[in-house]
């Protein structure tokens, strides 16, 4: 069985509770007793692929698309991210999802039903992108 830790921002009505970087806090993190952790990726200043090396063997789940709003990422973007978290980390090593959760209450977030099912599919052709 894998026990993961999922690392999120906040998610409430499209609004983080907090923002920040992983950069001051990889070390600590990679030595928590997980063996997976799922880790939002999907804003540019997030990106900061370089800090996986300093996993200790974890797999990684890379929330890559935003699930605030309706506005749909670009794939060849998505497909980039993925080519640049692949020079820190085995392929084998990285899962793909939406940034995880559409709300983290239930008040929601400011994304449409279309919206989410959009995201969702978005990620099913970087998938299939992938393995073609």
């Amino acid at each position: 069985m894998d026990i993961t830790l999922h690392f999120c921002q906040g998610n409430l009505r499209s609004k983080k509770f907090y923002d920040a970087k992983y950069d001051g806090l990889v070390d600590t993190i990679f030595q928590l007793p997980f063996s997976g952790f799922f880790m939002e990726f999907d804003d540019e200043k997030y990106c900061n692929f370089a800090l996986l090396e300093k996993r200790q063997g974890q797999k990684i789940v890379l929330g890559l698309v935003n699930t605030q709003s309706d506005e749909l990422e670009d794939k060849e973007v998505l497909l980039k991210r993925l080519e640049e978290a692949n020079k820190h980390v085995d392929p084998k090593q990285i899962c793909i999802a939406t940034q995880y959760v559409f709300a983290s209450t239930e008040a929601g977030n400011l994304i449409s039903e279309e919206g989410q099912w959009r995201k969702l599919d978005l990620v099913h052709e970087l998938v299939e992108s992938l393995n073609a």
